[in-house]
């Protein structure tokens, strides 16, 4: 059964199209029960406290899951009215694998139940609020979301409505094969086949575990690199300074300035960077038996571990000098046309 207990994307915004959307609808709704739909991973640790769990890998399908089950809730919830007893326990059962149910006492003493969010996406490109006003806007979390301005123009609207017209689609197939089957036994049976999908959940301590775990399997997914970890690891400690987007923005820039579109370009500059400036990298940190209290080099096996203690020590002092030395490389590998448009456009 897919279970959700508090998890946090902060690897990247949502990217998948309507080739996967349909390919995970009909994976499930044209095999047999138990349908397995793969793994993720979790880090749990670092900033995030308590229940929260931050995925970095299988959050594409995970968001992906969530908008599904959402738009089967709607559907059902529209049918409420033929709903007998059993039907409306099930109904709040699917909303209770949406959102985290929480009873409190207000000061005169009258209970109040709130339904918390169990899925936050990435605040970048709205991914996030988009997800949040689609599930105040269906009644599954109690606190108020307003809409979007451009909702329905991005990527998380667009799923949504898909999901609605391949849940509609497939009613109608059921039914034709089934005339006596109602609408709501339609859509439950929907709803059954994706809680009894598999989906196995992978729990570690750290980003370079997950690293390490990722390179041993066989992920047919977008690749996980070690400048996604070093992003997510950015992008948390942003977040508890209130500072995520300024700081993505910061992010983008640096990486224009390297070569947006060759991770091997990047990675290389990431490692020359703390190669070439290791010295004073290293003056802030404690004086041990170790000649660099982050790493003696900057390899391909290090480069996680030397960059998630900067960023931890001091993100913001991180992105404002990583900043300045991308902008020299940008000049040095002939990429200074770039980095003059993205000055004009672009205020770090």
């Amino acid at each position: 059964m897919i279970k959700f207990i508090e998890y946090q994307n902060t690897r990247g915004r949502y990217t998948w199209g309507i080739n996967d959307w349909n390919a995970l609808f009909e994976d499930v709704t044209d095999n047999e029960h138990g349908y397995f739909l793969g793994s993720y991973i979790c880090v749990n640790g670092g900033s995030l406290n308590g229940t929260v769990l931050e995925v970095i890998d299988g959050q594409q399908r995970f968001s992906t899951l969530m908008l599904l089950l959402t738009a089967l809730y709607e559907k059902l919830s529209e049918r409420k009215n033929e709903m007998d007893d059993d039907d409306r326990n099930d109904l709040a059962n699917l909303r209770s694998e949406l959102a985290n149910k929480k009873q409190t006492f207000a000061a005169n003493g009258k209970k109040i139940t709130e339904y918390r969010q169990r899925l936050f996406l990435q605040k970048q490109n709205m991914n996030d609020e988009d997800f949040s006003f689609i599930l105040f806007d269906n009644g599954i979390i109690t606190a108020q979301k307003s809409k979007p301005l451009n909702f329905g123009n991005r990527r998380i609207a667009k799923a949504y409505r898909h999901f609605g017209k391949l849940i509609d689609d497939e009613i109608v197939e059921i039914r034709s094969k089934n005339p006596n089957i109602t609408e709501v036994g339609a859509l439950f049976g929907i709803v059954r086949r994706f809680e009894t999908a598999v989906l196995v959940g992978i729990e570690v301590d750290t980003n370079k575990d997950a690293y390490m775990l990722f390179e041993s399997l066989n992920h047919r997914g977008v690749p996980l690199s070690a400048l996604d970890l070093i992003k997510n690891t950015l992008i948390a400690q942003a977040e508890d300074a209130s500072d995520a987007e300024n700081s993505y923005e910061k992010w983008k820039y640096i990486l224009n300035c390297i070569g947006q579109d060759d991770y091997a370009v990047q990675e290389r500059f990431f490692r020359q960077y703390y190669n070439a400036f290791r010295e004073e990298l290293n003056e802030p940190y404690p004086k041990t038996d170790k000649r660099y209290y982050l790493g003696y080099l900057a390899t391909r096996t290090t480069l996680l571990d030397i960059y998630e203690k900067m960023i931890k020590y001091d993100y913001s002092f991180f992105l404002e000098d990583l900043s300045a030395k991308a902008e020299k490389y940008s000049v040095i590998v002939n990429n200074s046309d770039r980095y003059m448009n993205l000055q004009m456009r672009c205020k770090i």
